[in-house]
């Protein structure tokens, strides 16, 4: 048969299949999808589609657009908008997403070519906008929805994966010379950056499988598996910023290949990261070129489950920094077993501080030094890792910011074992469960001076022992206000981690501390102390004591200046309690001036004739804040202040700090007792923020009362030189801004003596005390009357109603001032009156006294109108005003016999006023008035001596004259003194003096005082 015939018989039989329906739908379907699918069809979509949708253009050339075997472009181009200039967006040459979807019939899943070929991306911010943004229009967004996640239930885990059908699979994907172009115009940080060069390839091939090991065998199903990232070039990195550019090759290369063909089969990946030459210029100057890599070789063995890593290498400038080596047994499984070290290990630091201190912004630092961290390493699984750290160091030294770091000396060698896998929690009998344990067999560094070293043993469950020294510590390096050299010494001892003692012992010597612009003298520091540390699980700190805490100061000649001892307690189960127990301090004030600088000498040395030499302070402090409660303060306090011969001063202080919002004190107690208890105190109170402007005491206002009593049925010894018998109390009632009570006595004396026995005895007694004196002062006034201009009668008028007396004294006796041995009565009763009386209150910030009457030397001194302006209390506001009446004193009583013979009349009568202001400088604002209008002969030559120098004249005029007035002023701080004698023509004719008086005007008041003095030793 020829082949005419064949073809005639062929169609012969196939034509009637044409003309069947069926048939027909088949040949109109796929005419349609080649109508459809085909390069020119997705050309005109594309670009149509795209223009829509976009403010930007694209440009494509289709070669191949099929539904089942995916679509070529050559030639593709996206460009932006008019706003952007139609700069292009991206650009590539190929674009290629070829599959084979008929295959997926056959069990093979086949994706033969995914690729991209020279895409060049361009990203460009301009006016605060990114190229991208504006290509399109900003669309609407869409709030998703939250989808409810249904808990997964436990299943059991499995082996591998059923397909039941053998598949295969197939992916090639690369990325060809790739170009990345960003770009930010901004004025005040601009920015470029330009990647050229890039790579990428991915290829992935599996044997035909029906099923998957959920293990490392699944990787027996694969035939070929490899990722390349620029495995044969560099990629060219350009970076350029305002002050900073940076042009080079970066060999970024990475390598993950399966190898199959040998046995058993591994993976084996390699990385390659850096340059050996890497440019940098800044604005000013470029900065010394350096090197910097990382490398490394590994490989997986899958059927072993084995990982080797041959070298892990960071180099920096052309020195191995680091060079890793090691494996990883039974990586998957639950413990893997880690052999890991560091074999090689020289970090140069020099090189990198040659190009950090060239960096801007950074020109004041530096780094010097050799670091080597060979010997580093870990081995062992997870129930047992020993790990070792081994770190050594030379001549370090970092300079930042104008601080120094220098480290001459660095080495450390550290062992220690670690149970990895124990998931136990935290308990105080196991407090680090993974820790087995830690040698410290040296940790020696020297940092700026100062020497570190450690060394001991920590096993977590049965025992601790370390020492820690820390020496040569010079204090001039953290302040140039102090000197000197500290050393520490700590040793650390325990059963366990959770139970610690330290025993701490320091030493400051050679102190000296500035003040001012003087310097203290050399000293001695010395601290010890015991400490237990106990912790619970998470080591949350429970509690702590402090034991044998014991400071002691010492001046140069090693002599105990000043000693503190006590023991320190803290809890934490409950909120927290801290105690302060067994307090006691005791200063050889004596001892202690050597270490004092000037400016404090001086201080000190009066408060030793104060005091006393040798004082003591004891007592206790007790805080306890528990979680829900208010926090309480306990406080005691004990002093001994021999110079006072004050043996049992006690203080003691019990307070409640409420959580609430006004920040409330209570003040359940202020006890104060002294004396064998016959000088007490006791006050109650509470204090709180009213949230109302200018509260009286900072932020808080509140209450405070109570009473000071000083109290002995007979004569008691008190105080030093002091013995007291009677009843003195003090009530004090404070409410918000105002200041109530009352100071009372009922009737009580005093027996004062100093220097006895002895030559310069001096004995007073004062009897008869009573007072009943009222006092309120309103914190809330600051307004101050001016007493001096305006009238102060208004505040002593009485309207005809004399109050009586409220304060009171019977008599006073004391030293006779001329004859030794001799008791004289200054003050004395008259008329069955008291010798000192007066009406004394203290009210609306005004101190008066009136009506006061003190009978004295045989005559009285009348005080009125006496007021004190107190105001708020500012000592340079302060006014005073008094008047005083002097009547028929006769000063003669004074004088030894001998004088007193010579003297025919030595009464007096004067008046005197005062008023002044200014109690930081009372001489130069004081305004005195003394007026004595009679005085007998011979006190009067004494006055006219006082006022005049004396000479040839006033010798005759004081003998010729009888005194009829002296007059002094003080104003300022000068004296102006006259005194006037009675006329007689006698007189007038042969002296002739002026008006009848001498007057001195504007002497110095201290010059006043010395002439008083030297013309009235003379009487003695």
């Amino acid at each position: 048969m020829n082949s005419g015939k064949l073809l005639t018989n062929i169609f012969r039989y196939i034509k009637p299949l044409f003309t069947q329906k069926k048939f027909i739908f088949l040949w109109i379907l796929v005419f349609s999808y080649k109508f459809v699918f085909n390069s020119f069809s997705a050309d005109r979509i594309l670009k149509k589609g795209f223009s829509m949708v976009s403010n930007g253009s694209l440009d494509v050339n289709v070669k191949k657009f099929s539904l089942l075997y995916g679509f070529l472009i050559e030639d593709i181009l996206i460009s932006n908008g008019e706003n952007f200039q139609n700069s292009p967006v991206f650009r590539a040459k190929r674009v290629s997403v070829q599959y084979n979807l008929p295959a997926l019939f056959t069990g093979s899943l086949r994706l033969t070519d995914i690729s991209l070929s020279s895409p060049e991306i361009y990203l460009h911010k301009k006016g605060g906008v990114w190229n991208f943004d504006a290509l399109f229009e900003p669309g609407e967004k869409k709030e998703k929805e939250k989808k409810k996640e249904t808990p997964e239930e436990p299943s059991e885990p499995k082996s591998e994966l059923n397909l039941y059908v053998p598949v295969s699979a197939l992916l090639n994907f690369y990325i060809h010379d790739l170009k990345l172009d960003l770009k930010i115009e901004d004025s005040e940080s601009p920015l470029e950056v330009k990647i050229t060069d890039f790579n990428f390839d991915f290829a992935f091939q599996t044997y035909r499988f029906s099923k998957i090991p959920l293990s490392p065998k699944a990787v027996n199903i694969i035939e070929v598996l490899k990722i390349a990232l620029n495995p044969d070039r560099d990629v060219k990195l350009f970076y350029k910023d305002r002050g900073t550019a940076l042009n080079t090759e970066l060999s970024l290369k990475l390598i993950l290949d399966w190898v199959s063909g040998e046995a058993p089969g591994k993976f084996a990946s390699s990385l390659h990261i850096g340059n050996e030459t890497i440019p940098l210029k800044f604005e000013k100057e470029e900065a010394p070129p350096f090197g910097f890599d990382i490398k490394y070789n590994i490989y997986y063995y899958p059927e072993k489950d084995s990982l080797i890593l041959n070298e892990l290498n960071v180099i920096f400038s052309g020195v191995e920094w680091l060079d890793i080596r090691g494996s990883v047994e039974r990586l998957t499984s639950e413990k893997p077993f880690v052999n890991i070290r560091i074999a090689e290990s020289k970090i140069l630091l020099d090189p990198l501080g040659d190009v950090v201190s060239s960096l801007p912004g950074v020109e004041d630092m530096d780094l010097r030094g050799e670091i080597s961290l060979e010997g580093v390493s870990a081995e062992g699984d997870i129930d047992l890792l020993k790990a070792r750290g081994k770190i050594q160091g030379k001549g370090i030294l970092a300079l930042m910011g104008g601080s120094k770091h220098e480290v001459p000396s660095l080495n450390v060698n550290i062992d220690s074992l670690w149970n990895l896998s124990d998931t136990a929690q935290s308990t105080e009998n196991d407090i680090l469960p993974i820790l087995e344990n830690i040698h410290i067999s040296n940790f020696h560094i020297i940092y700026n001076g100062i020497v570190v070293d450690l060394q001991g043993i920590i096993i977590p469950k049965s025992k601790v022992d370390c020492e820690l020294k820390v020496s040569e510590v010079n204090l001039e390096k953290f302040s140039s206000k102090i000197l000197g050299q500290a050393t520490v010494q700590i040793h650390l001892t325990g059963e366990k981690l959770s139970y610690l003692n330290l025993d701490t012992k320091a030493i400051l010597s050679k102190f000296r501390y500035w003040m001012g612009k003087s310097i203290s003298g050399r000293n001695q520091v010395e601290l010890g102390f015991r400490t237990v540390i106990d912790l619970a699980g998470g080591f949350r700190l429970e509690d702590m004591q402090i034991e044998n805490l014991i400071l002691t100061l010492k001046n140069e000649n090693s002599e105990s200046a000043v000693q503190m001892k006590s023991k320190i307690n803290m809890e934490f189960k409950d909120g927290l309690l801290f105690q302060i127990q067994n307090l006691n301090l005791d200063a050889d004030l004596t001892k202690l001036i050597p270490t004092l600088p000037v400016v404090l000498k001086s201080t000190i040395a009066g408060l030793r004739s104060g005091l006393g030499n040798n004082l003591s302070l004891s007592g206790k402090v007790d805080y306890l804040a528990p979680k829900d409660n208010p926090r309480l303060i306990k406080l005691q306090l004990g002093a001994v202040l021999p110079a006072i011969e004050l043996k049992d001063l006690l203080i003691g202080v019990e307070l409640r700090l409420l959580a609430d919002r006004a920040e409330t004190i209570h003040i359940d107690k202020i006890s104060l007792s002294a004396f064998e208890n016959k000088l007490k105190a006791l006050y109650k109170g509470r204090f709180y923020k009213p949230f109302t402007p200018s509260p009286p005491f900072g932020d808080y206002t509140g209450e405070l009362a109570g009473n000071f009593t000083l109290e002995s049925e007979t004569f008691k010894y008190v105080l030093k030189g002091v013995h007291f018998q009677g009843d003195i109390d003090f009530d004090l009632d404070i409410k918000n801004h105002m200041i109530n009570g009352f100071l009372r006595s009922k009737d009580s004396n005093l027996h004062l003596k100093s220097n006895c026995p002895g030559d310069d005895c001096s004995e007073t007694e004062i009897l008869g005390l009573k007072m009943n004196i009222p006092f309120s002062h309103d914190l809330s006034d600051n307004t101050m009357e001016n007493l001096i201009e305006g009238n102060s009668e208004s505040f002593m008028q009485n309207y005809g109603s004399t109050k009586s007396s409220n304060f009171s004294i019977a008599k006073v006796i004391s030293n006779h001032p001329s004859i030794k041995g001799q008791k004289f009565e200054y003050i004395k009763p008259n008329n069955n009156r008291p010798g000192i009386s007066g009406f004394i209150e203290y009210k609306e910030n005004f101190l008066t006294v009136d009506n006061l009457r003190i009978y004295t030397l045989d005559g009285m001194i009348f005080g009125k109108d006496i007021i004190v302006n107190v105001g708020n209390g500012d000592a340079s506001r302060i006014q005073y005003s008094a008047i005083l009446q002097v009547r028929d004193i006769d000063l003669k009583q004074m004088l030894p016999d001998s004088s007193r013979e010579k003297i025919e009349d030595g009464k007096i009568k004067a008046d005197l006023n005062i008023k002044g202001e200014n109690l930081k400088d009372p001489v130069a604002n004081v305004d005195l008035f003394f007026s004595v209008f009679q005085i007998g002969k011979d006190f009067g030559r004494s006055a006219v001596n006082i006022v005049s120098p004396t000479n040839f004249v006033t010798d005759r005029i004081i003998n010729s004259y009888s005194v009829n007035k002296i007059e002094v002023e003080i104003n300022h701080g000068l004296v102006y003194a006259r005194v006037l004698f009675n006329k007689s023509l006698i007189n007038t004719l042969l002296f002739q003096v002026e008006n009848d008086r001498i007057q001195q005007e504007r002497i110095p008041l201290a010059n006043f005082m010395n002439r008083a003095e030297n013309e009235l030793s003379g009487y003695k």
